[in-house]
């Protein structure tokens, strides 16, 4: 079960820097 928490985990991260990465683009 500890797999899924990783997998969760990942996704929220790679959402996050998905989020900062759109942010940077629009600050340009």
């Amino acid at each position: 079960m500890e797999g899924t928490g990783i997998q969760v985990g990942q996704r929220r991260y790679l959402q996050l820097t998905k989020d900062i990465f759109q942010l940077n683009l629009t600050n340009i």
